[in-house]
């Protein structure tokens, strides 16, 4: 699950639009990926996510994939999790 990034968070990071992944089930696909809670999620497929509703629809839009840009360290990466 994600949440809204808080104003704190948001300040912090010097990042406006983004989540913040609340819970990963453990042996789901987003924890096999190396997705762990506090992570921070910039996009899904190329769009920005400004709630967790955007991420949401990002992910019943996604069609056996789903890209994700996150943000670790200061630096933003891509990973893609696919299923079918």
């Amino acid at each position: 699950t994600v949440r809204a990034m808080s104003a704190a968070e948001s300040r912090r990071l010097r990042v406006s639009r983004a989540v913040v992944v609340d819970q990963v089930e453990r042996g789901s696909l987003a924890a096999l990926a190396g997705i762990r809670p506090g992570m921070v999620i910039l996009e899904a497929n190329r769009k920005a996510l400004a709630g967790p509703e955007d991420f949401a629809a990002a992910l019943n839009e996604a069609d056996g994939s789903l890209a994700l840009r996150l943000l670790e360290n200061g630096a933003s990466r891509y990973i893609t999790l696919t299923w079918k």
